[in-house]
């Protein structure tokens, strides 16, 4: 494959990485890396910042990552946000005389990956989750007098039940007492239930087993296409699924958009979870904070690159 160019910072705080194809060598402070990350072989974990897809699929192909074997199967499980640009995969990574491409919703892949090796409760939707919301506002409504005011119950229902999602998924605190204790008596009622788990809660769960390497898909790579809108809890299991594959022995990409092509520095501008006040050339990647969230979190540590996808191919950049 081809050579990735190298900049690597003097920052002796950092680890130092050198990277082979599939197996990376790394010399670092021991506390500064996992445990699991120093032993035996590894797959390489780079997160591809590029102005358009075009150009990152582009890279990927030359570096042999979208590549097909002898047998006509595709190395790489794709990871990508909708059905229209699964289908969009599909038909650009077609190959005749090869099997079809492995390409999944990541939403639909994580609800398929609980269902099969979560713990044998079932993911409420969100209507599910609001009626449970709305059945216990009715039993038990004068708790909370400030949501029983509101003239539509139902509507009362999906308001707690989507607070405790976004709150959930975007790990914060509610400092409205009465919210905060209606989003907690709707958390003890669903599982005091047995049978549902709320989204959030399968979330945490499979992050959990991932970490135990439980359910890490068997694949020679993963590339994770152009993921946005992602809450902090999806994006850190994000970084649990690339670790876990990493740890398999799976090259893992992470792809997402950046600006205009000018060395690397545009990449250095996003590396931040949120995008700099005053800076509205910037506002169209805010969707792509949590998927830069996990970057970090996983270059800090040493076990990924950031890299740029340029028309000369995978420049690796210095954070």
């Amino acid at each position: 494959s081809k050579p990735i160019a190298r900049f690597i910072g003097t920052n002796a705080s950092n680890a130092r990485v050198t990277r082979a194809r599939s197996v990376t060598s790394i010399t670092a402070p021991r506390a500064e890396i996992p445990r699991w990350f120093e032993d035996g072989e590894y797959g390489l974990i780079r997160f591809v910042f590029g102005r358009t897809r075009t150009t990152r699929w582009r890279a990927l192909r030359a570096d042999g990552t979208d590549a097909v074997d002898d047998f006509g199967r595709h190395r790489a499980m794709i990871l990508t946000q909708t059905r229209t640009s699964r289908q969009r995969l599909l038909r650009e990574r077609h190959v005749d005389g090869a099997f079809s491409p492995e390409v999944h919703v990541f939403h639909e892949w994580c609800a398929g990956w609980w269902h099969r090796w979560g713990d044998g409760r079932t993911v409420l939707s969100d209507r599910a989750l609001e009626l449970v919301a709305w059945r216990l506002l009715d039993a038990a409504g004068e708790r909370w007098p400030s949501l029983a005011a509101i003239p539509d119950p139902v509507e009362a229902g999906a308001l707690v039940a989507a607070v405790d999602q976004r709150a959930e998924g975007a790990g914060v605190e509610l400092t409205d007492p009465e919210l905060r204790s209606a989003v907690h008596a709707l958390r003890a009622a669903v599982d005091r239930g047995g049978r549902g788990i709320r989204r959030t809660g399968a979330l945490r769960g499979m992050q959990e087993r991932l970490a135990r390497g439980v359910g890490v898909p068997k694949v020679e790579a993963l590339v994770v296409d152009d993921l946005v809108g992602l809450t902090p809890l999806e994006g850190a299991v994000l970084a649990s699924l690339c670790r876990a594959c990493s740890a398999q022995g799976a090259d893992v990409v992470v792809t997402t958009p950046s600006g205009r092509d000018r060395g690397g520095a545009e990449v250095v501008a996003l590396i931040g979870v949120e995008v700099p006040e005053g800076r509205r050339s910037l506002r169209a990647f805010a969707g792509s904070a949590a998927v830069r969230q996990a970057a970090m979190a996983l270059v800090e540590t040493g076990e990924a690159d950031l890299v740029v996808a340029t028309a000369d191919g995978l420049v690796e950049v210095a954070p």
